[in-house]
């Protein structure tokens, strides 16, 4: 796990699965997003549901704009 200051922090996939409500509390209520890594290369993300909901009205933003 990492946890410099930047908006997210580092999981291995191991870590992860380990210390799974960890995961889900800091992505829901900590105000940072995880990063999960596999042998040291970014896999995916896990962040709040607000976080989500966000990114997806700027993505259909953005949609609505090419189109």
């Amino acid at each position: 796990m990492n946890s410099k200051k930047t908006k997210y922090v580092k999981f291995t996939t191991v870590q992860a699965r380990e210390n799974f409500s960890e995961v889900m509390n800091r992505a829901a209520y900590g105000n940072k997003g995880i990063v999960l890594t596999r042998r040291q290369k970014p896999l995916c993300a896990v962040v709040s549901m607000r976080e989500f909901m966000e990114y997806m009205a700027w993505k259909d933003n953005q949609e609505k704009k090419a189109a």
